[in-house]
Formats: C-alpha cells, structure tokens, sequence
C-alpha cells in the first residue's frame, strides 16, 4: 500500500466523521439561536423519511459492491486492480456501507423508542451530514469508473 492510498483511505474514513461533528455544533448553535423547535410527530416522520433512504441506499451500495467484485476484465479495471485503486474504491463503499447501517440503527432506535428531543434532532442532522458526504465519495469513484470504461 503506497503513501498516497492510505491517505485517501484516512480521508474517506475521516472526513464524514469530521463533518459530522463540526455540523452537529454548528446545527446545535443555530437551532438554539433562533430557538428552533421540531415537535415530536415531524422528528418521528423526518427519522423514517431518512430511514427509508439510508435503507434503499444501503441496499443499492451492498448490490455495487456486489457488482464490483465480479465484473470482468476490463483495460480500466486492470489498471485500478494493478494501481491498488480498486481497493480504495471498494473501502470507500465498504465504509459507506457501515455508517448507512449505523445511521439505520440510529433511525430505527428513535423511531421504535420514540424517543424526541431536539438534541436527537441535531444528532440527526449531523448523521444526514456524514450520510452525504460519504455517499458522495462513493458517487465520485463511480463516475470515475463510469467514465474510463470506455478508454
């Protein structure tokens, strides 16, 4: 594994965490500087909107994975394989695959406890955050791979 790899491997597991975080307090500060209140019944029907699509993404990720591994030899899928890019790109899927499963969990956990407060709230908006970012690093690769198909 070169250098290089393991920093775009620390950068797809890092950077969704971190902005998590930082959007969790920044979220956290605007809701309670303009007193923002979401009452119990939205929160519950925005946690199963997001559970519906973090569930249809997760299955869609586990297929391309899926996909991934079998797909045939191709020019552009020698030259990932042999550059060690192939398996960064399935880590970032991998990795996306587990915080969907979590922010799953998180959803799943408010919805059948019902449990509501606007902390919970601010938790979820960070979660659609981290959600975003790693989804759309795992959309780069896959317009990369889709691109250079055909070169």
């Amino acid at each position: 594994m070169t250098k290089a790899i393991r920093q775009d491997r620390i950068f797809i597991f890092l950077c969704p965490i971190i902005a998590a975080i930082f959007s969790y307090f920044v979220f956290k500060g605007l809701f309670g500087k303009y007193n923002i209140i979401i009452s119990s019944t939205d929160g519950l029907d925005d946690c199963k909107l997001m559970l519906d699509i973090w569930g249809t993404l997760l299955g869609f990720l586990i297929t391309a994975v899926s996909l991934f591994l079998t797909i045939g030899d191709g020019k552009y899928m020698n030259t990932l394989k042999s550059s060690g890019h192939f398996t960064t790109v399935l880590y970032s899927y991998v990795i996306c695959c587990i915080h969907l499963f979590f922010a799953v969990i998180f959803a799943l956990t408010v919805i059948f406890i019902k449990i509501w407060s606007m902390t919970v709230f601010t938790i979820l908006c960070a979660v659609v955050v981290d959600t975003l970012i790693i989804v759309a690093i795992c959309l780069f690769f896959l317009f990369c791979i889709v691109i250079n198909t055909n070169k």
